[in-house]
């Protein structure tokens, strides 16, 4: 996914979905997220960008709206200490793939987001930069 997200949206990430992003906190309503309150879905499913794609969703919307700013910064993961992860590869790759989609045909549409010099986005990643 990683590579699939680099070449469609000129990024260079390693690591697309680690889970820390930092931003300034003014840079929140460009990026245009689901609002974190949001009521759950009635039948219990999960809603747009309530679980791992909303990683991804971060990630190319700070690229496209400040992508001289988007700092990757390597980190290390230590092992699991205890419990099971609750990710399944494919259900929560699907989630990712269609975030995927969907920011390039809003990408394509013209939803991008305006670019503001001098403020910048870092994120940590593992792996080489």
């Amino acid at each position: 996914m990683n590579a699939t997200v680099n070449a469609l949206f000129g990024t260079s990430f390693s690591d697309l979905c680690y889970g820390y992003n930092a931003f300034w906190r003014d840079v929140l309503p460009e990026l245009g997220l689901p609002h974190s309150e949001l009521p759950p879905a009635p039948d219990g499913r999960r809603l747009w960008g309530d679980g791992l794609e909303i990683e991804t969703m971060i990630n190319v919307r700070a690229a496209r709206s400040f992508p001289s700013s988007v700092v990757e910064i390597p980190s290390v993961e230590k092992e699991r200490i205890h419990g099971e992860s609750n990710r399944n590869a494919v259900r929560d790759g699907i989630r990712v793939l269609r975030t995927i989609g969907h920011e390039r045909f809003r990408a394509e549409q013209g939803a991008g987001l305006q670019s503001r010099a001098g403020r910048g986005v870092e994120r940590n990643g593992r792996g080489r930069r």
